[in-house]
This record gives C-alpha cells, structure tokens and sequence, in this order.
C-alpha cells in the first residue's frame, strides 16, 4: 500500500500545470483573437471612413464643375486633370481628378472623377464615379446675369427712374401669369465684391427698380444676389455657336457684326422698312449669332426676336428693341482702360449698353468680364423674367443649355 502511494505523489503537482497550461493558452488565445478582432474592427473603421472620405471627394468635386453641356477636361487617363487638390479634415485627406470618357457620344458629353482618400493605419481607398449632365430644365440665375471677377462691375451705370429689372415671371404683355413661376433674382452675379458694387450702384429711387427673389419695400432691399450658379459664358456660346455652325446666311449667323440698317438684316412690310429687324418669332424661334471684333454690334429701331440671340463684342442695344427668350453677351477678350464716357460709338470703354425702352422677356447673361468694363442700363428698359421664354428655350435647345453635373453612378476601384 505505501508503495502505491509514493508511486501517486506529485500527481496533483502534474494536473495544476496542465489545467494552468491550458488555461493561459485559452487565455493568449482569447487575447490575440481579441486583439485580431480590435485590429480588424480599426481597420474595417478606417477603411470605411476613407470610402466616406472618397465619396466626400466626389461631392466637392460636383459642386465645383461649372454648368454647361459638354466636359473639357484631359482625355490621357495617364494625365488627368486635377480637379481637387489634397483636402484634408478630420484626419483623412482626399484628392480628385477627372477626364473625358471616350466612351461617351462625342467624347465630352459624360466624365470620369477618380476620388483617392488616405485615412489613419495608412488606409487608402479609391471611387471611381461616372458624371452626366442634369436632364431637367435649365433655370437661368437671374433676369440680368453678370458673370466675372471683383471689380468687374464698378462701372455699372442704371440711370432713371423708368428702368426695370424684375425676376417675378411675367407674361410678354407685362402682366402676370395666372399661375406664376416661382422668382428668380432681378440681377445676379458669383462674386459677393460684384454684388455689393452693384447694390452701391444703385441709388435709393432706383433701388425699387429692381425686384425679385429677395427683393424688400420696408427695409428697401433690391433684388441683387450672389449665386453658386456659375455660368460659362465662353463655353455657352460656342455651344450655341455651333448649333448653327452651318448656316451660311446673316442672321442666324453673323460673323462680321450686324446693324440694324444694313441690308443683310430681315425685314417686313411693303415696301420693306430698314428700321425693322427680325431675329426669329414666336412662331418660327431660331439661334441667333452675332459677332463683331473690330467695330460694336448696333440694334436699334423697330428689333424684334424669339429664340436665343448671342452677341458676341461691344454691344449697343436701344429703340424699340424687344426679344423673346435667351440674350447670351460674350463681351471681348481684349479690355481698354479708358473710362472716359464720351460717344457710345466712339468710346474706347468696352461695354454692354441698353437704352431707350428696349425689352427682354426671358433673360441676359453677360460675360466673361474683366475690371473697368461698363454695363449702362437706362431709359425705359425693362429686363423681363419670363417662364414662357424660357420653357420655349428649354424645349427647343435644352440639351445645349448649361446644366449642372449630375452623378450617374460610381464603384470602388479595388487596390
């Protein structure tokens, strides 16, 4: 029996290193799963934060393409065109860049932004998102639409205390529509310096004179705003240039400038009467191009039109000149310091002038401008918002109109 004993002693020594052998593996086990689960559940957060990061990027980018109908950006996916430099917040950064997508009609009607983030754990992820242009009717801004740099417009000159610029809807006749659109600026512009300078422009008689979205009797608040909407006015009007690039005849397209005198201008009435000129009807609207480098674009007299006009140069328009639709003014490239006022034909100041009792129904853009160039708008003129117009525009020439980008769908691309 002692024997036996002695042959069990230090048994229970064997079995507590055992169980404790096998309880501090199931315990490391435990430990380094859990660390394994900590460490995935961090990397799953920052991989996560970095999509969030990438889709960021992608928004930042929308919100900077400017309006229009086409894309311009690199077709070489090997050099693309930096969209959005390195954006950082939060501890995650962001950059964009976009191209072409050859594979669109044309090649320019859908682009292709490439949004990298980089996020904490050297985390990295990449969208690729595929951009179209919005399908809906096209909104203009305002009913006067100035788009340029600060200072561009500190010589904006109204005169009067006859002139409107409304951006309530309103029917060809002045009246307004049963059912009305909703408002728009009376005059806008993208840069808060231009606004102000126009607001200050505007002396306390005439400050009535332009109503609109915003606009305030008590306190007297005119309707000037500065919008995110920028347009392109270059881009537009090559756009629109192109739409009636094969016409051989002046109008629809001028490219030498046009008078309202001169015998290329369309007239009525028997025997004809050269102070008439007709640049499309509501009946038969067409795209109207005109574009003068060397002298000014004069329209005056009996001028009546329907459908888009651009003008393209020094821009003079007065008498009884009255347009249904989209008045587009790409002024010169090429800018004079002079700010001396003198002769409108003679003046070296470039400008945009309205004068006598000229009207718009619809809405004019103007620009791109640079410092010291001069809008007057004087007399009787009156700048219409119009619904009507521009549902006429929309459904005859929407698709060339500048739209916002729109998202048509996006992926991540896998490292």
């Amino acid at each position: 029996m002692k024997t036996m004993l002695k042959s069990n002693q230090g048994i229970a020594m064997v079995v507590v290193l055992v169980i404790t052998v096998l309880l501090l593996s199931i315990t490391g086990g435990a430990l380094l799963l859990s660390g394994l689960n900590l460490k995935t559940a961090n990397n799953l957060k920052t991989g996560g934060g970095a999509i969030y990061a990438a889709d960021a990027g992608i928004q930042h980018a929308l919100s900077l393409i400017p309006t229009g109908s086409t894309f311009s950006y690199s077709t070489d996916v090997n050099s693309p065109t930096s969209l959005v430099p390195a954006t950082t917040f939060n501890g995650y950064s962001y950059t964009v860049t976009a191209t072409n997508d050859s594979a669109s009609t044309g090649g320019n009607t859908r682009a292709i932004l490439i949004s990298e983030a980089t996020g904490p754990n050297n985390s990295v992820r990449k969208v690729r998102a595929y951009i179209g242009r919005s399908g809906s009717s096209w909104l203009p801004p305002a009913a006067l639409y100035f788009a340029g740099t600060q200072d561009s417009h500190k010589f904006f000159d109204p005169d009067g205390k006859s002139f409107l610029i409304t951006g309530d809807d309103t029917n060809y006749d002045g009246t307004t529509p049963s059912s009305p659109a909703a408002s728009i600026p009376g005059i806008a512009t993208n840069d808060a310096g231009d606004t102000t300078d126009i607001i200050n422009s505007l002396s306390s008689n005439e400050k009535p004179l332009v109503k609109g979205q915003g606009y305030s009797a008590s306190p007297l608040t005119p309707s000037v705003q500065t919008v995110a909407t920028t347009v392109n006015i270059e881009q537009l009007a090559t756009d629109l240039y192109n739409q009636v690039a094969s016409a051989t005849t002046c109008p629809p397209k001028c490219t030498n400038g046009l008078r309202t005198s001169s015998s290329t201008c369309p007239t009525s009435g028997t025997p004809p009467d050269p102070t008439k000129c007709i640049l499309g009807t509501d009946a038969a609207p067409q795209i109207t191009y005109i574009r003068e480098a060397s002298d000014h674009i004069h329209l005056a007299g009996k001028v009546t039109g329907s459908g888009i006009l651009v003008l393209e140069g020094k821009v003079h328009i007065q008498g009884d000149f009255n347009f249904h639709g989209l008045v587009v003014i790409k002024e010169p490239t090429a800018l004079s310091l002079d700010e001396n006022d003198g002769d409108d034909d003679q003046s070296s100041t470039l400008r945009f002038k309205m004068k006598d009792r000229a009207k718009v129904f619809g809405s004019v853009l103007v620009g791109p401008n640079g410092e010291r160039l001069r809008f007057d708008i004087k007399n009787q003129v009156k700048l219409y918002y119009s619904s009507a117009a521009m549902s006429m525009v929309n459904s005859l020439w929407g698709s060339g109109l500048p739209q916002p980008a729109k998202l048509i769908a996006w992926n991540e691309v896998m490292q």
